[in-house]
């Protein structure tokens, strides 16, 4: 995790995810990724625990105001934020049908993900 932090421009990332955040305005974020060890790759680790910092940081009005005072943005709150891959037979584990067609992303959940991970 450590050289993927040292090569990466952490702060400008952290900027786009939270740009992200500030314009769709999600109630719940979903990460796949924890920023632990067991995520695999350092890649994986750096971004799991660069989403809970971006989470936090668009709720915050000074945590990047440009976007509010140029970009015309607005803090946003994640109402609910979650990890996937965490012991799914638990029964406080929420499951989802990711073929479900989404009418906010005109979509499946899960061809949603592919587009994702082609581009």
């Amino acid at each position: 995790m450590e050289e993927s932090l040292k090569s990466w421009d952490t702060e400008c990332l952290l900027s786009d995810m939270v740009r992200i955040i500030r314009t769709n305005r999600p109630l719940v974020v979903i990460s796949r990724f924890h920023g632990y060890v067991r995520d695999g790759h350092g890649n994986h680790q750096a971004i799991g625990g660069l989403t809970s910092d971006a989470v936090a940081a668009a709720a915050e009005p000074d945590r990047f105001p440009e976007q509010i005072t140029e970009e015309g943005l607005r803090p946003w709150t994640v109402r609910k934020s979650y990890r996937g891959g965490v012991r799914e037979n638990q029964p406080w584990c929420i499951n989802f049908d990711a073929g479900q067609h989404s009418p906010w992303i005109g979509d499946s959940y899960y061809n949603f993900g592919v587009y994702g991970l082609s581009l």
